[in-house]
């Protein structure tokens, strides 16, 4: 079950999943409820946005924690 979430959440950080068109959902009633015969997909790929310096533009970015916690932190101990 662990892997199958995995392969979903994969899938889903690189596809957009759609229903595939002229597609209609018959629910089965079993202990769950699950589609009758499937469900077909239509799989799109994402377009990837890199983002590399934006986190670095946030007031409480990790790389200002960075930097305050490696310089100016140690700066106070060593003067006090």
């Amino acid at each position: 079950m662990m892997e199958a979430q995995l392969i979903l959440a994969t899938i889903a950080q690189r596809y957009h999943l759609r229903l595939a068109p002229g597609t209609a959902v018959e629910l089965e009633p079993q202990i769950t409820l699950s589609p009758r015969g499937g469900l077909p997909m239509v799989l799109a790929e994402r377009q990837m946005v890199e983002r590399v310096g934006e986190w670095m533009e946030r007031p409480y970015s990790k790389w200002r924690l960075f930097k305050f916690f490696t310089t100016e932190h140690t700066e106070i101990t060593e003067k006090g």
